[in-house]
């Protein structure tokens, strides 16, 4: 031991042959050299692995002062700190108030004005829409989305205008204009969504039959129907065992769970196999 504290070569040599020879101790060990006799084992082996048994622990302790002293302070990563006190004491910069909101009324020309503003840029939105559930791009981007709140308080101030009012009839015809946007409004987001849920259902059975020809089944999964809420599963080898195989699956209990109303399983000709889930 007092040799390899002197002699850093000779303790690496030892830690060198350690590894060597492990794999005869770690055999011994685990047991899968049962015939193994550390009697048996030249004297050098014996010694030299005792040896390196003490060389790894001294050069574990080495390694580890040696870290200690290299490792900057945690100190060093702080910065120095200002001996003037009032230096350090930041001043808040005062916070400008929000801008007020006014709550005074419009006028009748200056809701007329909002009103048309808002009108204009609704039949934009009407326009994305129309390209949306055709699957084309929006000829143009809405500049600046309309919220409900600013629609809802242009509806109020067109519709507080008396009828003594010049503009009157401006503001009565831009709440028709608004009413009819909110029907087509209503319109495309029942069409948007039902359309997305049609794209998931056609996804679904994609995906479906990907899974079976993964398990090297060649089976065919298709939708029809106007809402594509009928899930069509042919496979020419379908008999009551399959039938019966896939309604224990689960797969019927997901296409109910994505819309659909009927699965049909069919070997292609005469036997069909059906699950009415609405």
């Amino acid at each position: 031991m007092t040799d390899c504290l002197t002699n850093p070569h000779r303790m690496w040599e030892e830690v060198f042959y350690t590894f060597l020879e492990a794999p005869c101790l770690i055999q011994h060990v685990a047991g899968h050299d049962e015939h193994l006799d550390l009697k048996a084992l030249p004297m050098t082996v014996k010694d030299k692995t005792r040896t390196s048994i003490w060389s790894i622990a001294i050069a574990g302790i080495i390694i580890g002062i040696l870290a200690w002293i290299t490792v900057p302070s945690p100190t060093h990563a702080t910065p120095p700190q200002s001996d003037n006190k009032s230096a350090d004491v930041k001043t808040a910069a005062p916070q400008s108030a929000p801008p007020a909101v006014s709550t005074a009324p419009l006028s009748a020309a200056s809701a007329v004005a909002e009103g048309e503003a808002l009108v204009n840029r609704a039949k934009e939105d009407e326009a994305v829409g129309k390209a949306l559930l055709e699957g084309k791009s929006p000829p143009k981007q809405l500049s600046v989305p309309i919220t409900t709140e600013e629609w809802a308080n242009a509806k109020k101030s067109l519709g507080s205008i008396e009828k003594s009012s010049p503009e009157y009839s401006k503001a009565q015809a831009l709440l028709k204009a608004m009413a009819t946007h909110d029907k087509k409004n209503a319109e495309f987001l029942a069409a948007y969504e039902a359309k997305a849920k049609i794209d998931n259902r056609k996804k679904f059975a994609t995906r479906l039959e990907q899974a079976f020809l993964d398990t090297r089944m060649n089976v065919d999964v298709s939708t029809s129907g106007a809402q594509h809420t009928v899930l069509r599963i042919e496979y020419v080898l379908a008999s009551k065992v399959s039938a019966n195989d896939l309604g224990k699956s689960g797969i019927v209990a997901e296409a109910r769970s994505a819309g659909f109303k009927k699965v049909l399983f069919t070997d292609g000709y005469d036997n069909t196999w059906t699950w009415k889930l609405d």
